[in-house]
């Protein structure tokens, strides 16, 4: 285990006299030390791609490219190396011309699938950020009136907002070109103007007192031993999802009256506890700093993580644990200046709503958007939350290609269950907390009148196992109102190694998010959730 730099030390830099350096945000600094590490691949790589339905004048999208390249600095950005000390070089201009390139195959579906694969290789090509800007594009063509646009761009020089705003911005120059129209420039700032104002805020008395903060909750902390994770195949992503139904987050916040954030944030820190063994936990806070009117549409990495260090005390209750996170999440938050945290709903609503509307037409025509997930290595823990699909919300777990996805079901296995006592338990401590089996499918339909839910028992813990095996399950509600269950059945069936859940009784369950649990001791548990379709 490692101690950590000092916070205030990352804004540290000697001064340089060439015009085109500037220095790193520490978040940028991040992911340039991991591009470095990671350089025969392309693991700092963040993609996204628009099918698009239509014809494309590649001249004028040449012209909208270059327009956004001199406009947006961003995408004139290299890295440089002076004395050890990493900065980002902004070249005065940078030419690129963008080619059509044919995709192969019979079909317009094979030939789609030709370029998605030829994407998410390139996606997976590692960008020598010293040689070159920290971007691509490509356009291939499917058909006469069919292509699929393809854009990456290194972590260091964006955030996920960013992205989404760089395929909205091209679009609108082309379409504006087309009409004749010059754009007009932007009315945020640049993303030199935005890191050389973080770093004049950071050299005031109130920014050194705000990074006096972050020295002193982070004084003497090491980092935990990381490896414990590890599994023996580079198999896993590194943003690993979990995915919580709104029923869960509205009863949490209608029983505690705290940001359901911060619910999970508590869920999440005693989950690490378990599965890294340390009871000193920080945790990164990705904030997006979009609520400043100036650089809300900043192309660049405009973002922060805030540590938030958490030491559980295995003996309190949860429902004590509760007020105790929201404390210190709260008192954290006031010395972010750029994202107080009482807009974060905003930003997120911002930032996925950018994303909702980015796919219905790009550069004049019907779009899809396309993603691309490539595996990336993050040693720091962070997570950031969105509205996935109606009564969902997703938040992603970080993670490491390393990392053995049975363990971070187990994360999430814990998160759920955390956040089940917290709803339903009043008298559980930290420490009993126990490991459920997951569900491999949690999905049914509710013309079913039965079925059969496999269970992966590798995330449970001994003792949940032996109650599974001798307590009565049942049904409820995630959003906690009555309804008759008393037809339902559910019984646990081994198979040699293998467990199930046989269901019967469903006809006229009502669609929705149900949760399957037992009685133990008087305590009601989790055993997971399921939704019926």
């Amino acid at each position: 285990m490692n101690e950590m730099k000092k916070i205030s030390e990352l804004f540290d830099r000697p001064a340089v006299t060439d015009p085109e350096l500037i220095p790193l945000i520490p978040n940028q600094e991040l992911y340039v030390r991991y591009s470095i590490f990671e350089k025969d691949n392309g693991y700092c790589n963040m993609a996204a791609g628009m099918r698009i339905f239509g014809d494309v004048d590649i001249e004028l999208l040449n012209k909208s490219i270059e327009l956004l390249i001199e406009r947006h600095d961003i995408f004139r950005v290299m890295i440089a190396e002076r004395n050890g000390v990493y900065y980002q070089r902004i070249l005065k201009e940078y030419p690129y011309k963008i080619e059509a390139v044919d995709a192969v195959g019979d079909t317009k579906e094979e030939r789609f699938a030709d370029a998605y694969k030829k994407a998410y290789k390139f996606n997976e090509e590692h960008i020598d950020i010293f040689k070159t800007v920290l971007w691509r594009m490509k356009l291939y063509r499917i058909d006469n009136d069919e292509y699929l646009f393809f854009i990456n761009m290194q972590h260091a020089i964006m955030d996920g907002s960013t992205e989404v705003m760089a395929i909205v911005t091209l679009g609108k120059y082309y379409e504006m070109l087309k009409k004749g129209i010059t754009p007009p420039e932007s009315e945020y700032i640049s993303h030199r103007e935005f890191t050389e104002r973080e770093y004049s805020y950071a050299d005031t008395d109130e920014g050194k007192m705000h990074l006096a903060y972050y020295d002193k909750i982070m004084e003497g902390y090491k980092r935990p031993d990381m490896t414990v994770l590890y599994g023996d195949e580079d198999v896993n992503l590194c943003d690993t999802p979990l995915f919580l139904n709104k029923d869960i987050l509205g009863v949490f916040f209608k029983k505690y009256r705290q940001s359901t954030f911060n619910g999970f944030m508590l869920c999440y820190h005693l989950a690490l506890e378990k599965i890294l063994g340390v009871d000193d936990i920080t945790v990164g806070i990705t904030n997006a700093n979009r609520m400043t009117k100036e650089h809300r549409g900043t192309l660049g990495r405009v973002s922060h993580i805030v540590p938030n260090r958490f030491k559980g005390d295995s003996e309190a209750l949860l429902t004590d644990l509760v007020a105790e996170m929201n404390d210190n999440i709260n008192e954290g938050m006031k010395h972010q200046k750029c994202s107080p945290y009482t807009d974060i709903d905003f930003a997120v609503s911002y930032a996925s709503g950018i994303g909702n509307n980015a796919a219905p037409t790009f550069l004049g025509h019907k779009a899809q958007s396309v993603g691309f997930m490539n595996k990336r290595d993050v040693d720091i823990l962070f997570i950031v939350a969105y509205d996935r699909e109606p009564g969902i919300i997703a938040y992603f777990i970080g993670g490491s290609r390393y990392f053995d996805p049975v363990k971070m079901n187990i994360c999430k296995m814990m998160i759920k269950q955390c956040f089940y006592q917290l709803n339903n338990e009043s008298s559980i401590k930290a420490g009993e907390l126990l490991c459920s089996p997951m569900f491999i499918e949690n999905k049914i339909s509710v013309s079913d009148d039965g079925c059969e839910i496999k269970l992966d028992k590798r995330t449970a813990d001994d003792e949940f196992v032996e109650m599974l095996k001798g307590e009565k399950l049942y049904l409820k509600r995630c959003d906690g109102e009555e309804f008759d269950n008393s037809k339902i059945n559910i019984t646990l069936e081994e198979k040699d190694s293998d467990m199930s859940l046989i269901i019967s009784g469903l006809n006229g369950i009502e669609r929705g998010y149900y949760d399957i649990c037992l009685s133990h001791n008087g305590r009601s548990w989790l055993v997971d959730s399921i939704s019926v379709e």
